[in-house]
């Protein structure tokens, strides 16, 4: 089917995808402190030319990238002297649109909602990736008329969680996109249950980035991203959760400033990224929350890709609780955009 794409991997040195963006070919891997650099080499009729590798200070993902400007679908590589011959995903290039992408994991109940709010500020392109494994994902039969429209790509990525071992399912992801996409002016890193809530400026998410910056005498050119603080949401009285009724619900934490950071990122000043954190690249911009942040609803359909139970909101620590904040304002952009 039409952008849905299986990504090129190979599990003897744990790549996860081989990729071209038209202007380079990008390899993205996992990467464990104890596992050695590879020496990649593409190879063509003219010669032999380059990967160049962008390591992770937190060990965790390596790319590795060639420039070499002309789109060949199948490719050959030397991996440590070795001979090996791939396909390559071709991906659309998003030119400097903004975008979110978002790694999800059996959360089809409730993407739909996100994609629809996040469309009407403004994002006209969603990439997915689904890590859950190919025969048991229903999330091609969910977002077909999004597919069928080009306003999402969908990519499978059944790599695992779980820092002990290297396997990084987020970082990789997180890395694939910012490299794959580079032609994007923005990439939004959020999670299904986050919503963005402006306070300040315009209800488009590309203009009022652009109108931050102006505020705070910052040049695009000049940092990596921007960083937004967030608010987790608690459902502590059982209120409906259908449709965007969650939405509705107001109590909430105070603002967590000092972790659970997310950001649109500037791919071309961007080397590396990990959760939650530029690692690798230029200053980010540090909005103030009276003029955007986002909503976390974390007791929103979520299970671990680990054991397959539900956590966060579906467990006490976020349910049948006192808490002393509210917050109505996101409730004030829903209804300027019509959808209750």
């Amino acid at each position: 089917m039409n952008n849905v794409y299986t990504p090129i991997s190979f599990p003897k040195f744990k790549l996860c995808d081989i990729a071209f963006n038209s202007k380079k070919y990008i390899i993205i891997a996992e990467q464990h402190h104890t596992i050695p650099l590879l020496d990649i080499w593409l190879i063509t009729n003219d010669g032999k030319h380059p990967f160049k590798s962008f390591v992770d200070p937190e060990g965790m993902v390596v790319t590795y990238e060639c420039e070499f400007p002309t789109r060949m679908d199948q490719i050959d590589l030397s991996i440590n002297g070795n001979i090996y011959t791939f396909n390559v995903n071709i991906f659309p290039s998003f030119e400097t649109q903004t975008i979110f992408s978002t790694l999800v994991w059996d959360e089809d109940e409730y993407i739909v909602q996100w994609i629809e709010f996040h469309k009407r500020l403004g994002i006209s392109r969603f990439v997915i990736y689904d890590n859950v494994p190919t025969g048991s994902s229903t999330l091609v039969k969910t977002l077909y008329p999004f597919l069928q429209q080009n306003e999402v790509i969908l990519i499978r990525w059944p790599y695992k969680w779980g820092r002990p071992n290297g396997e990084a399912a987020q970082q990789t992801h997180q890395n694939h996109s910012i490299r794959v996409f580079e032609g994007a002016k923005w990439i939004g890193l959020f999670d299904v249950d986050e919503y963005i809530n402006i306070r300040e400026g315009v209800l488009s998410i590309p203009e009022n980035l652009d109108g931050i910056l102006n505020k705070m005498n910052m040049r695009y050119e000049e940092i990596s991203s921007v960083r937004l603080n967030s608010r987790i949401f608690v459902s502590s009285k059982n209120e409906s959760e259908d449709g965007f009724d969650f939405l509705k619900i107001n109590t909430c934490y105070d603002f967590t400033t000092n972790a659970r950071w997310k950001h649109f990122v500037n791919p071309k000043n961007t080397r590396i990224f990990s959760v939650h954190q530029v690692t690798c690249g230029l200053k980010s911009c540090y909005p103030s929350t009276d003029a955007i942040y986002f909503n976390h609803y974390m007791f929103l359909n979520r299970r671990t890709p680990t054991t397959g139970n539900y956590t966060h909101g579906k467990n006490t620590q976020y349910r049948d609780v006192k808490w002393t904040h509210t917050d109505t304002s996101i409730q004030d952009i829903a209804s300027a955009l019509r959808i209750f």
